[in-house]
């Protein structure tokens, strides 16, 4: 199965001849999530179900997915239908029909509330906030913005022929164009990183998930391989805490990719996965996989190769090649170059994943060493103009020319207009000021003193490209303001509990001490009361 490379009306191909009677396909373009903005997050995922509206053909099977970096069109069934369809599609871009936007905007947001948010996505958010490959985090928020001349600049602007690679085991007749509009390439870019310091941790629900940013090798395209046989034999193998460890390689561009692995973890091993799996890396890191495992995975990559309903695979490796800017190679030549990696090289790939390593770990489970929590930034010191005191007696919200800040006893929260990745407004005058690096300062005006000015303030300092503005809450999740009474036990107790602390630390000695100044105040005040 030879494969065929040509370029038509600005559209790349790449096709081999299977041998089938039908055909299977992918359309494939390099935008995807991690290319939106808050404001805009969810466009890409609408434009992608409003191309497919509508479509109901019995003579194939058609599917749609947007990635991280790649959004795919796939089609699976007759030629004549998989041709005929990928020109409707073709033809759909250089002219989108908006006019259901508003109806499945709102089926995107109903399915958007439903789907959790998993431990990958909690640990990309850390290592990225409200950007890139952060985004998924935030519920397709930018669903609220999209507008049909909005959406038709999207689409004119990533779903185009030079952004576009085509790749299908059958051989596409010359006479046929897919005509796609002209336009030009998007290389992929990671964002800058929300944390100041790595190697870190950060905790989630449940077993065990890492992320780490790695030169782009042959060698790093082998890690996923050896990290799964590495886990399974110290998670499952020698401990017996985990069923089946995980890893995935998200190529970004010629030079960058984005490791991400993990594991599910029983609620016995939960406090020691992390020392167990930074004992695997720094292993690896300093001696590599042993060969006979490079050995054995050659034999297994052989095996692959040469199994002929495999082979097709090679024009879809091309087109995702293409578009992350790589090398463009045929079976025998990725085979040859991977079997020349040695564990030196794997050395220098797990180096390099132990050094921009960002560690999600369940709550119970120990620091390993070298980590420490992620946490906040070093915040600027805002000046603030005013102060907004919470009902709980111990937070408050301060104002200033430059930003907002959240401040309690344990925790100082800063958002800068400057950085403001988007502010989620609620009819109701709550508010949600996010930073470009994932921290959230919360306005409920109901339990701040005069809340009303938060909010104000804030719709008056956000730029009209970051506001989103949201579906009113029910009226059960609006919180309403306590009454007095309960309001003014609560800052009672805040004032004393300062004092209550002090009395906690006191050892036997000091409350015997405090009991005779007690007892010896009392009887002078009942000497004194007593005199005439």
């Amino acid at each position: 199965m030879e494969l065929q490379d040509e370029t038509r009306d600005g559209l790349r191909i790449f096709s081999v001849d299977a041998g089938r009677e039908t055909t299977r396909a992918t359309l494939f373009f390099r935008v995807g999530q991690a290319d939106e903005t808050l404001p805009t997050s969810g466009w890409t995922h609408l434009l992608e179900h409003l191309a497919l509206h509508d479509w109901n053909d019995p003579r194939l099977a058609f599917n749609a997915s947007v990635g991280l970096f790649l959004t795919r069109f796939e089609f699976d069934g007759e030629t004549e239908a998989v041709l005929e369809h990928l020109g409707r599609l073709a033809r759909w871009f250089a002219d989108p029909d908006l006019t259901r936007l508003g109806h499945e905007a709102k089926v995107l947001r109903a399915e958007s509330e439903q789907r959790p948010v998993g431990n990958v996505v909690a640990n990309l958010e850390w290592r990225y906030g409200a950007r890139g490959p952060g985004l998924p985090a935030y519920r397709e928020l930018g669903l609220c913005r999209a507008t049909e001349v909005r959406l038709r600049e999207w689409c004119a602007e990533v779903f185009c022929a030079e952004n576009a690679v085509f790749a299908c085991d059958t051989p596409v007749p010359h006479d046929v164009r897919i005509a796609l509009p002209r336009g030009r390439g998007r290389p992929a870019a990671l964002p800058p990183q929300a944390l100041d310091t790595l190697p870190a941790v950060h905790r989630v629900r449940g077993g065990l998930v890492c992320s780490a940013v790695v030169t782009r090798s042959v060698a790093a395209g082998l890690a996923p391989d050896v990290l799964v046989r590495a886990l399974t034999r110290a998670l499952r193998e020698l401990e017996g805490t985990s069923y089946a460890p995980w890893a995935d390689l998200e190529r970004i561009d010629a030079d960058t990719a984005l490791l991400v692995f993990g594991a599910d973890v029983s609620t016995e091993g939960s406090a020691t996965c992390g020392l167990v799996l930074n004992r695997c890396l720094r292993e690896l890191a300093e001696r590599g996989p042993d060969q006979a495992l490079l050995d054995e995975m050659t034999v297994s990559r052989s095996r692959h190769f040469r199994d002929e309903q495999q082979a097709p695979a090679v024009a879809w490796a091309a087109a995702v090649a293409t578009l992350t800017g790589h090398e463009v190679r045929t079976a025998k030549e990725t085979e040859a170059l991977a079997a020349q990696v040695t564990p030196n090289d794997l050395c220098m790939v797990f180096s390099e994943v132990r050094r921009t390593l960002l560690l999600g770990l369940p709550e119970e489970s120990r620091l390993p060493s070298g980590f420490q929590e992620a946490g906040h930034r070093r915040w600027e010191t805002l000046d603030a103009t005013s102060t907004h005191a919470h009902v709980d007696g111990v937070s408050r919200i301060l104002l200033g020319p430059k930003g907002i800040q959240y401040s309690a006893p344990s925790s100082v929260v800063t958002v800068l207009y400057s950085d403001l990745a988007g502010l989620i407004t609620y009819p109701d005058g709550a508010r949600r000021a996010v930073s470009g690096d994932g921290w959230t300062v919360v306005v409920e005006p109901s339990l701040l003193r005069r809340g009303d000015a938060v909010t104000a303030a804030l719709d008056a300092n956000a730029p009209a490209s970051v506001v989103l503005p949201q579906p009113a809450r029910p009226a059960d999740e609006v919180p309403s303001r306590p009454p007095l009474p309960w309001r003014a036990r609560r800052r009672t107790r805040s004032a004393l509990r300062p004092m209550a602390r002090l009395f906690e630390r006191l050892p036997v000695s000091g409350w015997v001490v405090w009991l005779v100044v007690f007892l010896a105040a009392r009887a002078v005040y009942a000497y004194v009361s007593s005199r005439p």
